[in-house]
């Protein structure tokens, strides 16, 4: 689950890392 792994890295680091991977 790809949403799975996004919570997490947006959890561990902020927003705006969360914005540039997906972007």
């Amino acid at each position: 689950d790809f949403d799975l792994l996004l919570t997490r890295i947006k959890n561990m680091r902020g927003k705006r890392e969360f914005f540039n991977l997906g972007e």
